[in-house]
């Protein structure tokens, strides 16, 4: 299993903040799945229907590949030692990403 990089912000949030810079690429276009106009889900980061930004798999790889790559520093989550015991919650969106990927 893949470990991902912990983040202080949903993906969603990372995302919106960082679209317009220079170095963000965007996906491909998806096919649209015509069962889905109807959904009033919609990611942001595919431009597509049918979910929600924040359970966006290709956008967390992405995000992913750009934290390896030394971009969004700012955004990751730093565990501090308080009295030699670890005191982080994860950001709700990782557990759901997670949960996403268990699902495939």
């Amino acid at each position: 299993m893949e470990r991902l990089t912990l983040l202080k912000l949903p993906i969603d949030e990372v995302y919106n903040t960082i679209k317009y810079q220079p170095w963000v690429r965007r996906p491909k276009p998806l096919l649209h799945n015509p069962s889905l106009f109807e959904s009033e889900e919609y990611c942001s980061y595919d431009e597509d229907k049918g979910y929600q930004t924040i359970h966006c798999w290709a956008l967390r790889k992405y995000l992913e590949e750009l934290i390896k790559q030394g971009f969004l520093k700012e955004y990751v989550l730093t565990l501090k030692a308080t009295s030699g015991h670890l005191n982080i919650q994860p950001p709700r969106e990782q557990n759901m990403i997670m949960q996403y990927k268990a699902i495939d």
